[in-house]
């Protein structure tokens, strides 16, 4: 490659794996649970007591559907997330938190928080990182429609 081309996919690459690493670490220390373990809990957690579907955890916190199922069921073995029947459609499942699922998310939210807040507020100003996120927002965006692109119908029955 060539000095002068920019390698951005490997700048932000690297910058996700550093994030999600750091991450991983604070989420095992404050609640004994991987990242996206937490992060199912906490997202069931602002639902909270209101149910969702696996597939709203799923796009919430951008995990993919077999990877979600493996995680929904090592956090029903911990006891943190109950599954039952849809109250309408049998073919569908609805996510509670348990009781313990709760408390274990009130427990380690605050420690996570400060960690994000002290990363962020030491690198950046609230100005940037309100800009970080309309990037971020930007980028994600552009990168979902390179993978899925628009397409127009095609002609013909």
């Amino acid at each position: 490659m060539s000095q002068d081309i920019p390698d951005d996919y490997a700048v932000l690459a690297a910058l996700g794996t550093e994030v999600h690493t750091l991450f991983d670490r604070v989420a095992r220390r404050a609640a004994g649970l991987t990242l996206v373990q937490y992060r199912t809990l906490a997202t069931l957690a602002v639902a909270h007591p209101d149910p969702l579907e696996p597939h709203e955890v799923g796009r919430a916190i951008h995990v993919g559907s077999n990877h979600m199922a493996k995680v929904l069921d090592q956090l029903e073995a911990m006891g943190l997330v109950a599954r039952r029947v849809h109250d309408t459609d049998r073919r569908r499942r609805l996510l509670d938190l348990t009781p313990r699922g709760v408390a274990l998310v009130e427990r380690a939210a605050p420690r996570i928080a400060a960690a994000q807040e002290r990363v962020m507020g030491e690198a950046f100003t609230p100005a940037e990182r309100r800009q970080l996120r309309e990037l971020t927002v930007r980028l994600r965006r552009t990168l979902a429609e390179a993978v899925t692109p628009i397409v127009p119908p095609r002609p013909g029955p």
